[in-house]
């Protein structure tokens, strides 16, 4: 992903976070359709890096955020925190079969600090109660922000 990608994705996660910190369960139907086209969004991006994997997943999820999501918000919110743990771990098996080793440089940091924010925000997704626990979004807000925080770290310190 290209230097300029990288930022954009991570002011749009951002953006995500902060919407879903103000706005809560009453404009999750709204976030859900932005979520889904945001994800077709960058999982054509990833389809023109040649990231095959990764953009098919992409593509997944955001087809079923928007043609679902209004519909069966619990049932999307249940296979999205599902999604980003399974993604929290493909992430984490790519950091170990690339030789990394764990050490406490800024670009190690900044390589774990997304899958682990990852698998919590999957994990506050399963406590959303059908869309009506505000404190579930505020804290997958709270963790989105802090994955576009990261996102915009590591491009800074990996270009």
């Amino acid at each position: 992903m290209r230097y300029s990608e990288k930022i954009i994705s991570a002011f749009v996660t951002i953006t995500l976070g902060v919407l879903l910190i103000a706005w809560r369960g009453d404009i999750i139907h709204v976030l859900m359709t932005v979520l889904g086209i945001s994800l077709i969004v960058l999982g054509v991006l990833d389809l023109l890096e040649k990231n095959i994997r990764q953009a098919w997943i992409k593509l997944a999820l955001g087809v079923l955020s928007v043609a679902f999501g209004w519909l069966l918000v619990s049932a999307v919110a249940y296979v999205v925190a599902i999604a980003t743990i399974a993604f929290a771990v493909w992430l984490t098996v790519g950091f170990f079969k690339g030789g990394t080793k764990i050490c406490f440089n800024l670009s190690s940091v900044v390589q774990w600090l997304k899958p682990v924010l990852l698998v919590i925000t999957g994990l506050f997704l399963f406590f959303n109660n059908g869309g009506k626990a505000e404190w579930a979004f505020i804290l997958v807000g709270i963790c989105i922000v802090l994955l576009g925080g990261v996102l915009l770290a590591d491009a800074f310190i990996n270009d």
